[in-house]
């Protein structure tokens, strides 16, 4: 209750008056909330989701929000861009914020079960990427020691986010004024504290981060984090399709750079292999198993379908779903080469083209 009460404040923090000529999506009509396009929340009628997101909304009902979900777990995105309207609207007013929840609040609550975390975590990356520049902002908000309170904390454990934090470290941590140093600092403590993600120290330049907002990183080695930094591995492949397409690109903490074959077929068959420069203890190996530049883009290209990892004399298969997320593949050795060969593949509606995006070495 305790987190989601600072979900709550939050989220009020962050909920100034609907700016002009924002598109509405929802409205308010006779004491109902009333869903301008139908399209977020479906498979059910709208009369039936307009009285089961006003109930969510004003009664804080989780039984209406877990039918919402229920009807189609595509409609976690959906909520999720309720959630955010509302918040920047006003439309949902929170009188006491430290006693009331908010529709977030209860749509996360709703998620936290085993059965649902998956649909939330694979709902959460799409929308946060989708954001661009205003997710730091978004993200970085904190209320006493409670970092990135927009993140609900059962997705600590996902690591996969970590492809998603390095990308926006690199696109647009560094374009935040010093007057923002609170919002930075935040942001850092985070990846640190509740993600041991030190990739700010390899991808923020250090004249981005001045001493009296940092001063925790000076204690901060580069062992100390979850995964390997890039440097520790280098990427070479079987083809690629032109030079703003190699292996590297894989490599580089940017989502909008992929890796694209440029063998004849599907992309089934081709490989990359991974050579780290020090035998190390690899956990998993994150990569997003897609074209990572955009979810449009992700379904017009092949993705991975189903792939093996050879190392040592080991090889792991496993099948990849057709979603917009990374795929994690475990390990659990010491390692100085693995080989990721790709078996089959999901066509994509314009391209025939294989991409793979970025890809991150886990060592705990």
């Amino acid at each position: 209750m305790k987190a989601s009460i600072l979900l709550v404040i939050a989220i009020a923090c962050l909920a100034p008056a609907r700016a002009q000529g924002q598109k509405a999506v929802v409205e308010r009509r006779a004491g109902l909330f009333v869903l301008q396009d139908h399209s977020l929340l479906r498979g059910l009628s709208p009369n039936t989701v307009d009285r089961l997101l006003t109930l969510g909304i004003v009664e804080k009902d989780t039984g209406a929000i877990s039918r919402l979900i229920g009807a189609d777990t595509s409609n976690v995105r959906g909520l999720l861009e309720i959630c955010d309207y509302l918040s920047q609207s006003g439309l949902e007013q929170i009188k006491n914020p430290e006693d009331e929840l908010s529709l977030k609040d209860i749509l996360d609550l709703v998620l936290d079960t085993p059965d649902r975390r998956e649909h939330g975590a694979q709902a959460y990356f799409p929308f946060i990427y989708s954001m661009g520049e205003k997710a730091i902002s978004k993200l970085s908000w904190g209320c006493g020691f409670d970092y990135l309170a927009f993140l609900p904390f059962w997705l600590n454990d996902r690591q996969e986010f970590l492809l998603l934090f390095r990308h926006q470290l690199k696109h647009y941590f560094g374009r935040h004024a010093p007057e923002h140093g609170d919002e930075r600092s935040d942001y850092v403590r985070c990846l640190l504290e509740r993600f041991n993600d030190i990739s700010v120290l390899e991808i923020v330049s250090p004249q981005a981060l001045p001493e009296k907002e940092f001063p925790f990183l000076k204690q901060i080695t580069d062992t100390d984090g979850v995964a390997t930094n890039n440097r520790e591995f280098s990427l070479t492949a079987s083809s690629q399709l032109a030079d703003r397409y190699s292996p590297e690109k894989a490599n580089d903490y940017d989502l909008q750079t992929v890796w694209a074959e440029g063998s004849p077929g599907d992309g089934s068959g081709e490989w990359i292999r991974i050579s780290l420069r020090v035998r190390q203890f690899v956990k998993a190996v994150l990569l997003f198993p897609g074209h990572s530049g955009s979810e449009r883009l992700f379904k017009q290209n092949n993705r991975v379908k189903a792939m093996s990892i050879t190392f040592g004399s080991k090889t792991l298969n496993q099948a990849c779903s057709d979603v917009f997320f990374p795929v994690r593949f475990p390990i659990e050795a010491e390692v100085d080469t693995m080989r990721l060969n790709v078996l089959s593949v999901y066509k994509g509606s314009k391209y025939n083209d294989l991409c793979i995006g970025e890809i991150i070495l886990l060592r705990k």
